[in-house]
């Protein structure tokens, strides 16, 4: 960052605070002048970080989309149908009355009725909602993946000066599958240290967060066997279990 409306993005214009259209504080940004430069040396420190797509776990993903296979907080890819006697060809209660003219039992069922039908709709717009954001994910980190030699985030601050990586769909701080799509471009042999570091967070991932680090890797090391048959065939009805069990399934896999 170079100014407030001079960074970020190569090309996108982009601004260095979200100010959702308030003058006022585009004002007090563009007014701070050389003042905000360590805001942006530290911003570009963050973007400065270099990403690539983990094809593994992106196979599992664009798999069990493909079959779909409601794993791991997958959207079903069809909606839930209408029981018959909510669809319109079947039994209309109280059709042709008013509330008026409808007798208190009547009434009871013409409610009831209403109410387990929006609820089916409700359902169905928020799986409809679901999948359009797991398109708009996947179709994300498979155009990155075209670019092995890694990605950056550009930053930017929100009103209270906490910064965030702008592109909204996928990224470090999104959700169990944004995470598990992503690691660091800029690899390291792991070591015996990094190991054991990595067990460490295979076992935070299932939630057994709350005992030493040695007794976290430990765990993971009782599973060790399971977790390699997981890793080799992740979709496998026998092995996935693994995996699915975790508290951040995706990330899990990813590990």
């Amino acid at each position: 960052w170079t100014g407030p409306t001079t960074g970020g993005y190569l090309k996108t214009p982009s601004h260095v605070m979200r100010t959702h259209g308030d003058g006022g504080q585009r004002e007090s940004v563009a007014s701070a002048g050389a003042g905000l430069s360590r805001v942006y040396e530290a911003l570009d420190v963050l973007s400065g970080t270099r990403w690539n797509i983990a094809l593994p776990v992106l196979a599992v993903v664009q798999q069990a989309w493909k079959d779909d296979l409601v794993l791991a907080a997958l959207p079903a890819q069809r909606d839930v149908a209408m029981p018959f006697d909510l669809v319109a060809d079947g039994p209309a209660v109280g059709e042709g009355l008013s509330w008026a003219e409808m007798d208190d039992p009547t009434r009871k069922e013409f409610s009831r009725v209403r109410k387990e039908k929006n609820k089916v709709q409700q359902h169905n717009r928020d799986l409809h909602s679901l999948r359009c954001d797991m398109i708009n994910k996947l179709h994300v980190a498979t155009e990155m993946a075209r670019h092995p030699g890694g990605f950056y985030f550009p930053h930017n601050l929100d009103f209270r000066g906490r910064a965030y990586p702008i592109p909204p769909h996928l990224n470090h701080l999104g959700s169990d599958l944004c995470r598990g799509l992503l690691r660091f471009a800029e690899g390291r042999p792991l070591g015996p240290r990094g190991l054991y570091w990595l067990k460490v967070h295979l076992a935070n991932l299932f939630g057994v967060n709350k005992v030493s680090f040695d007794d976290r890797a430990k765990w993971s090391d009782a599973r060790l066997a399971r977790v390699v048959l997981a890793a080799r065939k992740p979709l496998d009805p026998k092995h996935r279990t693994l995996w699915l069990q975790a508290e951040d399934p995706r990330q899990a896999l990813g590990a």
